[in-house]
């Protein structure tokens, strides 16, 4: 667990260690007046006074009673604390580091997003240079996660525009006998020509011949020549 540390860095691991669990015990004593804490291998009763004899070495350890202790000691990793993960609780037990700036670390962390270094603690009101070299040894940001990228949604094909029923671009059609949509399907021709043709169809017979059409009102022969391959008289 403590692997890379020097003599005295992991002293003072073990010491914060020890002090982090104490804190937490104290706290379960506020929340939990029925049930013992350990505390440095004695059993402290709520009732004051009173305390009982230390417990044999193999039950000693710095587990707090309190419920939410795994929670509270979270961002303690291989002796070294991970300010981006820390609590409250965590961070305060580091040296010039009170209850006050540990509420402020977890507060600026929360407004402005994680540290991306432990240089980047100087966010922090009253945290400076000289306490962040102090605190190097015992810190460290741990480099974040980037999520997977999605992959990318499937491509729908382009779906093909649906055909306007009646005549195509290409069917012949037949002055003489051809619908209103039909005439429409003609370029440059839009319903009130259509109907144009339609009405001079009823009032004059039958078209003799294309060329006849120029003789509805507002078709023209650039029309008609648009329009010749497609259109029919008999």
């Amino acid at each position: 667990m403590f692997r890379g540390l020097t003599r005295r860095e992991h002293l003072f691991t073990l010491a914060m260690i020890g002090g982090i669990a104490a804190l937490l015990g104290w706290r379960a004593t506020q929340t939990n007046t029925s049930a013992p804490v350990r505390i440095s291998g004695a059993v402290v009763q709520h009732e004051p006074g009173e305390i009982l004899p230390p417990a044999a070495p193999e039950d000693v350890d710095l587990q707090p009673v309190a419920d939410d202790a795994p929670s509270a000691l979270a961002g303690l990793v291989d002796g070294r604390i991970d300010i981006n993960v820390a609590s409250v609780e965590v961070l305060e037990a580091l040296p010039g580091i009170g209850p006050v700036k540990a509420a402020s670390i977890v507060g600026e962390r929360g407004a402005n997003g994680r540290f991306a270094s432990v240089a980047d603690l100087e966010r922090v009101h009253g945290i400076g240079h000289k306490t962040i070299e102090r605190l190097e040894p015992m810190v460290f940001v741990a480099p974040a996660q980037v999520p997977a990228p999605e992959s990318p949604a499937a491509v729908s094909p382009p779906v093909a525009p649906t055909p306007i029923s009646g005549a195509s671009d290409s069917a012949i059609v037949r002055l003489n006998t051809a619908t209103q949509e039909e005439l429409e399907s003609l370029t440059g021709i839009g319903p009130a020509k259509a109907a144009a043709i339609l009405e001079y169809r009823r009032l004059n017979g039958p078209f003799r011949s294309v060329d006849q059409l120029t003789a509805v009102r507002g078709i023209g022969p650039v029309t008609l020549e648009r329009n010749r391959h497609r259109l029919a008289a008999n």
